[in-house]
């Protein structure tokens, strides 16, 4: 057997083996945010009655939407955050969230211990218990910040600045030519043909249609004069 082929048999066998760890990685991972979204979920709709069903429901989806945020961190890392700050930022951004998402799953599971079977939560856990919810506002922090530092949306928004600036230029080189000998002969012979147009009689001439310009004469019929039967005969 060759080198050659040796390396490609190893090479194969490495990708099916790579598949197969992503993939059993993958159901691992996604049962993992599950189970910590679930008692996220669970710990926060016991901040609210039982009969608060809009806001019940918003704080389920918000609950939903970092559990979300978890999952669609590694494909941004792999497809999208793949070079420079951007994936600096990402991949910081990421540990951040893991972070917080332990933080609460262990303050998730210690209140529920706590209202189901009677635990006595410790004391560092009640102060931390109320910034729990800060991880919705993270996870906006987080991918807003992912946008902003894509070096796609940079370099479009560099080149919308450069048009701006080069209408601004435009803009100040007008105004700079009309102060000028000449800008100001133009604008004298624009206001001239203006005025012209202005000052023109057939401008304020009245016009119907097929009129020429004439209003068309109302013809009247010629009256016969009435004559008057003599005295004594009869009318």
């Amino acid at each position: 057997m060759t080198n050659q082929t040796q390396q490609d048999k190893f090479m194969t066998e490495y990708l099916e083996g790579r598949k197969q760890a992503m993939t059993g990685g993958t159901i691992v991972y996604v049962g993992v945010i599950l189970l910590t979204t679930a008692l996220f979920i669970t710990f926060i709709l016991t901040a609210f009655p039982a009969d608060a069903y809009l806001i019940r429901a918003i704080m389920t989806i918000g609950g939903i939407m970092v559990g979300g945020s978890a999952l669609a961190f590694p494909v941004t890392l792999h497809k999208w955050a793949i070079s420079g700050s951007h994936r600096t930022w990402a991949t910081w951004l990421y540990y951040g969230e893991i972070l917080i998402i332990g933080i609460n799953t262990l303050v998730s599971f210690s209140v529920l211990l706590a209202t189901y079977a009677g635990w006595i939560i410790p004391e560092w856990i009640s102060l931390i218990e109320p910034f729990t919810i800060l991880a919705i506002v993270y996870t906006l922090f987080a991918w807003g910040t992912v946008f902003q530092t894509d070096p796609l949306a940079q370099a479009q928004a560099k080149k919308l600045a450069n048009i701006q600036a080069l209408e601004t230029m435009v803009a100040d080189r007008i105004g700079d030519y009309l102060h000028t000998e000449e800008g100001e002969n133009k604008i004298k012979e624009h206001a001239d043909k203006q005025i012209e147009q202005m000052m023109s009689t057939e401008r304020y001439s009245q016009r119907t249609w097929g009129s020429n310009g004439h209003k068309p004469q109302r013809a009247y019929a010629a009256e016969t004069p009435k004559v008057e039967a003599p005295e004594g005969r009869i009318k």
